[in-house]
């Protein structure tokens, strides 16, 4: 990745923990190398950018600090953050909540955007789970209490932030197997994450 970006380049970063970075997919089939295939076959217009900045045991802590650190050095102009999974057992709600409004402060002062994407695992949505996905599983549900909340911040978020995602049901009516274990996506499930993300971003940006 050039540090200096080209003028008529669109740079998005995708942060997040190992669901993100690719825990249980290659390198070609994780989530955000799905969004820039996407966007290679749908934006003819522009050049864009998805960089992968996911990290193996990442939560919204160390995302903000990888974006204060280092990505605002590379001229971001969205990072989108998946999150929940990991902040959900080992951060309380409310420094998750403080954490993404720090990230979008930060972009309002950095001039970039911050999108807040709320993750699936296999308790979350209404899905009769495969023999694969039972087997690999495990039950917490402490991480449906949590999520609610997290998504119960995003009227507060949205004055901040550029939007919010809810991404928990989107896996509701695939009947193939989707999750490797509680939360890693494998690449068909990577690929509906992508999907979902890209509607959220395209109206924004490229006005489809």
């Amino acid at each position: 990745i050039d540090k200096e970006k080209v003028d008529n380049v669109f740079r998005i970063f995708a942060v997040g923990g190992s669901t993100t970075y690719g825990g249980a997919s290659n390198d070609d089939e994780t989530w955000p190398a799905h969004l820039q295939k996407i966007i290679d076959g749908s934006i003819s217009d522009k050049k864009i950018e998805v960089i992968n900045a996911g990290i193996s045991g990442g939560t919204s802590k160390t995302e903000l600090n990888l974006i204060k650190q280092k990505i605002t050095k590379y001229n971001p102009d969205l990072v989108i953050m998946y999150d929940g999974w990991n902040d959900h057992s080992s951060i309380p709600v409310n420094d998750t909540i403080e954490n993404w409004e720090s990230v979008c402060k930060l972009g309002m002062d950095n001039d970039f955007d911050v999108i807040i994407a709320v993750q699936p695992v296999t308790i979350t949505g209404q899905r009769v789970l495969t023999n694969q996905e039972i087997t690999n599983t495990f039950s917490n549900f402490s991480y449906i209490k949590k999520s609610n909340q997290y998504i119960d911040s995003f009227d507060k978020l949205n004055e901040i932030c550029t939007s919010t995602v809810d991404l928990r049901h989107i896996f509701d009516y695939i009947q193939k197997p989707i999750f490797w274990d509680y939360g890693h996506t494998v690449s068909v499930g990577n690929k509906i994450i992508a999907e979902n993300i890209f509607s959220t971003i395209s109206p924004i940006y490229f006005g489809k």
